[in-house]
């Protein structure tokens, strides 16, 4: 696992390890504990899953057809 690994992890699974996947995700998570500019994205864009975690996507606009 890689810096550039990590990130493209990040940016296509989210920021939750739980999401990335399993045959990497232990490396991930080590690399993580060394990398303080991945650290940085990953709390910067955990705003991002949080937003999308509380939007609820069953519901359809009245407008919509």
């Amino acid at each position: 696992m890689n810096h550039k690994r990590l990130v493209q992890i990040i940016e296509a699974y989210g920021t939750r390890a739980e999401q990335w996947p399993e045959e990497e995700r232990n490396a991930a998570v080590e690399q993580l504990r060394h990398d303080p500019e991945a650290r940085q994205l990953l709390n910067s864009l955990s705003i991002i899953d949080i937003a999308l975690d509380s939007y609820d996507a069953t519901v359809m606009p009245n407008n919509v057809q």
